[in-house]
């Protein structure tokens, strides 16, 4: 959001008692060209920014009798990003194929010229059970290692988070990888021509192993 506001806590005063503030907000600390005023009897100023720019505030107590408070220090400033990253490398994995369960996928880091990137939601999804086996926050990180429940194939995309909650789009998925952790079956006792050949030539068969 493009609203920002600013609160502060209230002046005392023992005599004719606080009528209302002036409030200056500004590109700079001390500044006042965003806005520069009495905002009356409250605690707090909403103004509408920019984004990209950074938003400093500082509040001014006035009595009934018109005396005015100095001005208080300003605020610690605030920058408005409402642009999200841009998307993440579409991730990679190690293969067409993996004999292990635990899988790693990486990918390229997402730029974010306001609030800076905060981290990245990851999605691992599996074709043969329709449905994902990971979706969550994988922190700011460029990888993630998870260990899937079966031999399928699985892919993976990831989006990346600013540090003020803007998402960017999706990346593209990653390629596939499948896992297959189950041994072939054991070929058969291979077989030759009989006890003696006259050939220097031998020639050995066995029967095929299976692999599902």
């Amino acid at each position: 959001s493009t609203s920002v506001t600013f609160n502060w806590t209230a002046s005392s005063d023992s005599g004719s008692g606080i009528a209302g503030y002036n409030c200056q907000v500004g590109t700079t600390p001390g500044g006042s060209n965003v806005y520069d005023g009495y905002v009356g009897n409250t605690l707090t100023k909403t103004i509408t920014g920019s984004n990209g720019n950074t938003y400093y505030c500082r509040a001014q107590a006035k009595d009934n009798a018109g005396n005015l408070s100095a001005w208080s220090s300003n605020s610690n400033g605030i920058m408005v990003d409402n642009v999200a990253p841009t998307a993440p490398g579409a991730p990679t994995d190690a293969g067409t194929y993996s004999t292990s369960s635990t899988l790693t996928f990486t990918w390229t880091a997402s730029t974010d010229s306001g609030s800076g990137v905060a981290g990245y939601n990851c999605r691992i999804y599996s074709t043969t059970t329709g449905t994902d086996v990971f979706n969550g926050y994988a922190g700011n990180v460029l990888t993630k290692t998870f260990t899937v429940p079966q031999d399928a194939a699985y892919y993976c995309q990831v989006q990346a988070k600013d540090n003020v909650g803007n998402l960017s789009s999706w990346s593209s998925w990653s390629n596939g990888i499948r896992v297959d952790t189950v041994v072939p079956t054991t070929p058969g006792v291979p077989t030759d021509a009989g006890a003696y050949t006259n050939s220097t030539s031998v020639t050995f068969n066995w029967t095929a192993s299976s692999d599902t």
